[in-house]
């Protein structure tokens, strides 16, 4: 390994724990109007908003959780009236999930507030800056998930 490969790690592990503790913080500045949630149920929530009618399988797969954690973090959004189960008109056996209106409305506070506290402190940052951020994240979230990256570190 060369020295620029040790940079470049030191500096993608810094990324990874500056994303940690960016939703450590976020976490901490939760409206009291807005169910509380695990990152888990967030996760399923998000994905939901984006693939409405989705099966339970399909979301575990995408999501890379275990069905038993999905299966978990549903209970709770549907106790919390959060998502709603439909049968799946081709096979009623299946299940399609969909957010309900409660659903829609926390994403939008959640929003609303990420929005307003991260103004706060963004002070004069450019706003391509910003959204260059936002899109790097999202590539490496995007990679990880496609390729299957394991988690565990290189033992070498």
């Amino acid at each position: 390994m060369t020295p620029h490969d040790d940079d470049h790690d030191e500096l993608l592990a810094d990324l990874a724990h500056a994303v940690q503790d960016l939703a450590r913080e976020l976490k901490r500045g939760d409206d009291s109007g807005i169910a509380p949630l695990t990152g888990t149920q967030v996760t399923v929530l998000r994905y939901l908003d984006g693939h409405p009618g989705a099966r339970p399988a399909a979301v575990a797969e995408a999501l890379g959780l275990q069905r038993s954690n999905l299966s978990a973090a549903l209970r709770v959004l549907q106790n919390e009236g959060l998502v709603r189960r439909e049968a799946d008109p081709e096979d009623a056996r299946v299940g399609r999930l969909h957010l309900t209106d409660r659903a829609d409305e926390n994403i939008r506070r959640l929003g609303v507030m990420w929005s307003r506290r991260l103004a706060a402190v963004a002070g004069g940052r450019r706003r391509e800056r910003i959204a260059d951020a936002a899109d790097l994240i999202d590539d490496l979230a995007r990679a990880l998930r496609s390729n299957g990256a394991d988690p565990r570190p290189d033992p070498s």
